[in-house]
């Protein structure tokens, strides 16, 4: 990819005709091969359906919906094809789709949906793009705490804001997700607009709502200097998400008491706000537009898991944690829980070179060695008496720490599964999720406790490189400053030799 490429199209692999439910189709944009320097990219092209009308192209990255478009679009030259088919003339499509969140390398997908609500694929574009740009330097890094819900989330957060170098909000249980806001927000204003979801007076006839800047498209972007809109316009929001998040830490630190050093301190790079995340898609958003951040990915014993949302739901006296969804425990543990063991352990393949693996229990059962070892994963300082201090803090028992528990002790919390589950769901959680048990250490016996865990490597995080302003402009008018200086400080060196020798 070129120095100046954000998006290189790879290849787009054509679908086979389907004759049975379509006339024919064809994608004109994008091209294999071309480059932009926009953080999107823009599909066109025409589809005739057979026996339903083509009413909609959708595009799709890893099943997931993201933009659509009408099959509208006046085609003269379809229309001269195929003279006797009824549509034929108004069978274009164009749409614009924004990659910001998308993964760096991957595919779109390009489907059509008939009047009659069936899909035919017509196409896949396999793309390559660059990280989002960002000119702000940040004073606090992000620290992930991603799981999945009872799993010790709530413990390890209270753990974590009492260090000097780490912000929270101390409100329980610990659940103020400020940064995903804002990679959301972020997600959405950087998209181009598009006219089948919101109108171009959206923003002012529902006065609570925002969707996607209506002028913010494909048409107005040809009457301005095109990097603007599709380039700087959303690097200045990743900024002003950055800058957001510092200052909303920042002042909870300061109630808090915590102090932390000027910019000019290296070590700036070592504070951190921490928030619990779900393995949900703004997660990847904020990892995109911080790459210094860390992440912890906690795990617990799926069977242990499963025990604990059963007495949560109970205690609490509603249903919660997707169990509403299906009528029996079996099922629930033959999807839901199964379902994330699976998307944890995948989760962990992808990150292990980056991410620290924690699990619950080596937590509840060695806090201070665990604790040392998160801490020095962090850069900071893990010392004995901070570990023995922030130990003793967050031990303080609280109403809240009594109504978040289901067991008489943290102690007694881990293997209940022997005792709460019924055999036969034992049995079953034990083999729907056997794959990532045995990979985080767990034991499939009933008899055995849990192994320990492979010694933790350090995953090797490279160091943040100094941000350069991608506003060709700003890197002139900086450069020339810099010159302008040096120039000043030889003059300055010369007068000061002339006054010597004099």
């Amino acid at each position: 990819m070129s120095e100046n490429a954000i998006v290189e199209i790879l290849d787009i692999h054509r679908a086979e005709v389907d004759t049975e439910t379509l006339w024919g189709f064809a994608i004109d944009q994008p091209k294999k091969g071309s480059k932009t320097d926009t953080y999107r990219i823009y599909v066109s092209g025409w589809v005739l359906g057979k026996n339903s009308k083509v009413v909609e192209v959708q595009l799709l990255s890893d099943g997931r919906l993201l933009r659509k478009a009408t099959a509208s679009i006046n085609r003269p030259g379809v229309a001269k094809q195929y003279p006797k088919v009824s549509g034929a003339k108004n069978s274009g499509f164009q749409v614009e789709v924004g990659v910001i969140g998308l993964p760096l390398e991957s595919e779109l997908s390009i489907r059509a949906v008939f009047e009659n609500k069936s899909t035919v694929s017509i196409g896949v574009i396999k793309y390559r793009r660059q990280l989002l740009h960002s000119n702000y330097q940040s004073k606090l890094q992000p620290l992930l705490v991603t799981s999945s819900g009872r799993s010790g989330s709530t413990w390890i957060m209270r753990l974590l804001s009492q260090h000097p170098k780490i912000v929270a909000s101390q409100i329980y249980p610990y659940e103020i997700r400020v940064s995903q806001y804002w990679m959301q927000m972020l997600t959405i204003l950087s998209q181009p607009h598009n006219p089948v979801e919101f109108s171009p007076d959206y923003f002012y006839n529902k006065l609570r709502c925002i969707g996607p800047n209506p002028y913010n498209n494909h048409n107005l972007n040809n009457s301005l200097d095109n990097s603007w809109l599709t380039r700087e316009y959303i690097e200045n929001l990743g900024d002003f998400c950055r800058q957001n998040l510092d200052q909303f830490y920042e002042h909870i630190a300061t109630k808090q008491g915590k102090v932390f050093p000027p910019p000019s301190d290296s070590s700036k790079n070592n504070l951190y706000f921490v928030e619990k995340f779900l393995m949900i898609f703004n997660r990847k958003v904020l990892l995109e537009l911080y790459p210094q951040a860390r992440e912890i990915i906690l795990v617990r014993d799926f069977r242990d898991m499963a025990c604990s949302i059963a007495a949560f739901n109970t205690k609490r006296g509603y249903i919660a944690f997707g169990r509403k969804q299906v009528d029996s425990d079996r099922e629930y543990i033959n999807t839901v829980i199964k379902s994330i063991a699976a998307n944890i352990l995948q989760l962990w393949r992808q990150r292990k070179e980056q991410a620290y693996l924690l699990r619950y229990e080596d937590l509840i059962l060695s806090p201070e060695e665990t604790l040392s070892s998160i801490f020095d994963y962090l850069n900071l300082d893990n010392s004995n008496s901070t570990i023995s201090k922030i130990l003793e803090t967050a031990s303080e028992d609280t109403p809240q720490l009594k109504k978040h528990r289901t067991s008489a002790n943290p102690q007694e919390s881990i293997g209940r599964w022997r005792n709460d589950l019924e055999p036969s769901l034992q049995a079953l959680c034990t083999e729907v999720c056997q794959e990532a048990l045995q990979e985080f250490g767990y034991s499939l016996s009933a008899e055995e406790q849990p192994s320990p865990l492979p010694k933790t490597i350090k995953p090797q995080i490279k160091t943040e490189s100094p941000l350069t302003p991608t506003n060709s402009n700003f890197v002139k008018e900086t450069e020339s400053a810099r010159k302008r200086l040096e120039q000043i400080k030889s003059q300055f060196q010369n007068i000061r030799n002339k006054l010597k020798n004099s």
